[in-house]
């Protein structure tokens, strides 16, 4: 008679598959997080008198970072930057490579990564995130943020 909890050859190799599938389920994510960054990149608002221009960037590194963690974040980002060095077109406006981040966005693109990872850490993994307690986390992100800027300037 078998036994329920019996360890056998198709045990391991269905833990395999589950770990197997653990991975695909991660590397399609940092996939699906590079891209949203990619197509928030395309929508492009030109400042007067500024060579860098306002992207819906910022707001996709920060939702990609608070839904994927920090590792996951930050391998998302680190995935949009090297395909924007190999060529496509993923930045601003469709531009792309290597000089970019010697330019003036340089610094906002090498700093996406970092920002992803620092969002990624103060979200709450584990634990399932719903609408009302991102904006709750958004706002008082909002207040500390305000109050640390009026403490600094008074």
């Amino acid at each position: 008679m078998a036994q329920d909890h019996d360890i056998g050859p198709m045990s391991v190799s269905d833990a395999r598959g589950a770990g197997l599938a653990a991975v695909a389920r991660r590397v399609i994510a940092v996939g699906l997080g590079a891209l949203v960054v990619a197509l928030a990149a395309q929508v492009v608002v030109p400042v007067p008198f500024s060579p860098v221009p306002m992207t819906l960037q910022p707001l996709a590194v920060l939702v990609v970072g608070g839904l994927l963690g920090a590792a996951g974040g930050l391998a998302a980002l680190v995935l949009y930057l090297m395909l924007g060095i190999l060529g496509l077109p993923v930045f601003a406006g469709g531009a792309s490579g290597a000089l970019h981040l010697a330019g003036p966005t340089g610094g906002y693109l090498l700093a996406f990564p970092i920002a992803a990872g620092l969002t990624g850490s103060s979200s709450v993994m584990g634990v399932p995130i719903s609408g009302s307690l991102t904006f709750e986390r958004a706002v008082s992100m909002a207040s500390r943020l305000g109050s640390a800027a009026t403490d600094m300037y008074s």
